[in-house]
């Protein structure tokens, strides 16, 4: 009887890379960013691709690093990537009320005047959940990422926006994984360190 001993190894889907995909990364991957990482792809084309990884928070508020601002409620931030990390960055679902604001999907955004959104954020405080802030975004050049996925670092995927915008630690890298069918399950349930177990 042969014996398959490729049970953890990543397949890659077909699923074609886009604008508002998510891509999972494989159980393995190396690297603090990106290991067991969910990333939104916001922008993507034949020039650039920028993603933001969805499930990385920084322990930090923007409260902290903005307290002028007296926000009415704490407002977490979470690693994008590691391009540019002192810069922020920002996906919402506030609409074109934002000036600048550019669409990534039928009801979610990234970017736009950060002062609007500022604003926003301290006149109503039922707005909170629908701005994710990040620190830092997650960059690849042209063919870079579609090499990367056929090597088998990466599953594509689609997220709900309500998905995109609550995603905040490793279980949702592990939902994730095991929504794209049964067959990813086994991955998603895999220790971070097998030696240890």
């Amino acid at each position: 009887m042969e014996v398959k001993n490729d049970i953890f190894t990543v397949r890659h889907n077909s699923a074609p890379l886009a604008k508002g995909c998510a891509l999972i990364a494989e159980p393995f991957m190396k690297g603090f960013c990106f290991r067991r990482a969910v990333v939104l792809l916001a922008e993507h084309s034949s020039v650039s691709t920028l993603g933001l990884v969805l499930n990385k928070p920084l322990h930090i508020m923007l409260n902290e690093i903005y307290p002028s601002m007296n926000f009415a409620y704490p407002l977490p931030l979470f690693i994008g990537g590691p391009v540019q990390p002192k810069r922020l960055f920002f996906v919402h679902t506030l609409g074109d009320i934002i000036p600048g604001a550019k669409k990534i999907s039928d009801s979610l955004y990234i970017g736009g005047n950060m002062h609007y959104v500022f604003t926003h954020l301290r006149k109503r405080e039922d707005a909170i959940p629908s701005v994710k802030f990040f620190a830092g975004y997650s960059g690849w050049i042209p063919n870079q990422l579609k090499a990367e996925v056929d090597e088998d670092s990466w599953l594509v995927s689609r997220l709900s926006v309500d998905n995109i915008m609550t995603a905040n630690d490793e279980n949702f890298w592990q939902s994730s994984l095991a929504a794209m069918g049964r067959k990813y399950q086994i991955w998603s349930h895999y220790p971070t360190t097998p030696r240890l177990n």
